[in-house]
C-alpha cells in the first residue's frame, strides 16, 4: 500500500484497504511472519490489533461521511 497514493484512491477502495487492514491484523497475517525473526518488537498484541482496528473502523466511518 502507498500511502503517498492515497488520497487518489476511489473512497470505496479505501473503505475496502481499510477493512483488510484490520482483517489481516486479527487474522494473524500481518506482520509477515518473515519479518518478525528479525524485528520481535513488531508482533502485535491484542491491544494494538484493537488500537488498529478503532482506527480503521473510524476512517471508514468517516469516509461514508464524506460521500
Amino acid at each position: 500500500m502507498n500511502l503517498s497514493e492515497w488520497g487518489k484512491l476511489p473512497k470505496d477502495r479505501q473503505d475496502r484497504k481499510l477493512r483488510q487492514i484490520c482483517d489481516e491484523v486479527q487474522d494473524g497475517v500481518m506482520p509477515l511472519s518473515s519479518y518478525l525473526p528479525m524485528h520481535p518488537t513488531a508482533k502485535l498484541s491484542e491491544q494494538d490489533k484493537k488500537t488498529l482496528c478503532d482506527w480503521t473502523e473510524e476512517e471508514r466511518e468517516r469516509l461514508s461521511q464524506a460521500k
